[in-house]
């Protein structure tokens, strides 16, 4: 998919998510029943997510959010 200048997708930084999650970028992609549970945790409390020990933070659920949206997007087509 080629990124094109003011497509929505092309403006997001990618990896942001994962790099909240302390992930590696070649780490096995996300799930969407992981980032679902992720998003039922409270503000400013912290979750275990594959073993690491991570901060749920308003800016991740909007980040949560975005990426469960375009992960079914992709699965649309």
């Amino acid at each position: 998919m080629a990124k094109k200048k003011g497509d929505f997708i092309g403006e997001l930084k990618e990896g942001s998510l994962k790099r909240m999650l302390k992930m590696n970028k070649s780490s096995a992609p996300l799930k969407i029943n992981e980032l679902q549970t992720l998003l039922k945790v409270e503000d400013g409390k912290s979750t275990m997510f594959r073993g690491k020990d991570v901060k749920v933070t308003p800016l991740m659920k909007k980040r949560l959010n975005t990426a469960i949206t375009l992960i079914r997007l992709s699965k649309k087509k």
